[in-house]
């Protein structure tokens, strides 16, 4: 037993890793507007998941649903986005972000609905998980001139 353990840790210490300074993320090539857009959008969603706990810590529910509406899809339909950013956006991209609009949608409706703190806690966490996936998958750059 003792034998398997050490064998175990020394197979795990001699299998290739990344370097703890290698970022393996794709990298996302955006103009300086473009970048200073999606992270206003995200430091939008962040102060709105902010805003949202806390209310919800208070009890305020009608105040967490309207923060949560305000970061969702039906109201964002239509965003002044910088010009040509669209083309850049890949499929798996548009997938993350619509996924997190989507998400503040439904989460202000489980909200509206009186859902139990559990239902509310599952699609605020389902949620979350675009926006984890979206920073784990990308990396903006700055484009080549």
């Amino acid at each position: 037993m003792k034998r398997a353990a050490i064998l175990l840790l020394t197979l795990t210490l001699l299998t290739p890793t990344a370097r703890a300074d290698e970022d393996t993320r794709e990298p996302a090539p955006r103009t300086a507007s473009e970048r200073t857009f999606i992270l206003g959008e995200m430091r939008k969603f962040l102060a709105s998941v902010q805003a949202i706990t806390a209310d919800l810590a208070t009890g305020d529910t009608r105040a967490a649903a309207t923060e949560a509406a305000a970061r969702g899809r039906r109201v964002n339909a239509v965003l002044a986005k910088p010009p040509g950013l669209d083309t850049k956006e890949t499929a798996a991209w548009k997938s993350m972000m619509g996924g997190a609009r989507k998400g503040f949608d439904s989460l202000a409706d489980t909200i509206n609905a009186d859902a139990s703190t559990p239902g509310v806690l599952t699609v605020f966490a389902d949620t979350m998980s675009n926006c984890v996936a979206c920073h784990q998958s990308y990396r903006l750059t700055a484009e080549a001139q």
